[in-house]
C-alpha cells in the first residue's frame, strides 16, 4: 500500500478467519504496519468476525487498521452504508476501502458508478476516510478509468478528490 509516497507492508484478514491475539502480535512485531479487515461481504452481510478482528488488531498495536467493504450489487447502498456504519461505530478505522474487484462491476457500469458514489458519500458523511481498491483489469473494463479515489486525497490531506470530473471532455480552444 502506498499513500503519500510512503509504502508499507500490510496484511488482509479474509472471512471467515478470526484473528487471534497471538497472530496479531506476530504481525505487529514483524513490521506489518497495517491490517485490512474485511467488514462487509458482497452477499450483503457484515462479516461476523469484523468487529472482533478490528479490536484484536488495534489491541496488538497494529499501526493502522482499515475496513474493507465489498459492495453488494443487489442491496441498496443506503442499507449497506447503515450496516457498515453501525458495525464500525466506536472503532478506530484509518480508512474504509471499497473493493470493486467483483464480476458484476463490468456488467452494469452506470448503476455501479452511481452505487459507488452513494457509498463514498454515505461513508464520508459517517466520518470515514474512503478509498477504492480494485485490480487493473476492473479499471480497464470500466467506462471511465479515472474513478480511483481516496478521501482525503493523498496529494492533499484537506480535500477529497473524485477525478471522474477529469473524464469530461475538455472544450478545445479555438
Amino acid at each position: 500500500m502506498c499513500i503519500r509516497d510512503r509504502c508499507t507492508n500490510g496484511v488482509m484478514i479474509p472471512p471467515p478467519d478470526k484473528l487471534t491475539d497471538t497472530t496479531a502480535k506476530c504481525f505487529s512485531s514483524s513490521g506489518i504496519k497495517f491490517m485490512l479487515v474485511r467488514t462487509y461481504l458482497a452477499s450483503g452481510k457484515v462479516d461476523k468476525n469484523a468487529v472482533e478482528n478490528i479490536k484484536t488488531a488495534t489491541a496488538a498495536g497494529m499501526g493502522e487498521v482499515h475496513a474493507l467493504v465489498y459492495p453488494a450489487m443487489y442491496t441498496e447502498p443506503k442499507e449497506q452504508i447503515a450496516d457498515v456504519l453501525k458495525t464500525l461505530k466506536g472503532l478506530k478505522i484509518a480508512r474504509l476501502w471499497i473493493n470493486i474487484n467483483i464480476p458484476d462491476w463490468r456488467e452494469f457500469h452506470q448503476m455501479n458508478i452511481e452505487t459507488l458514489r452513494d457509498l463514498i458519500n454515505g461513508f464520508q458523511r459517517g466520518g470515514h476516510k474512503v478509498g477504492i481498491l480494485g485490480t487493473s483489469k476492473v479499471w480497464y473494463d470500466a467506462p471511465c478509468t479515472c474513478l480511483l479515489y481516496t478521501s482525503p486525497s493523498p496529494r492533499d490531506s484537506c480535500a477529497s478528490r473524485m477525478p471522474s470530473s477529469a473524464c469530461k471532455k475538455k472544450k478545445k480552444k479555438k
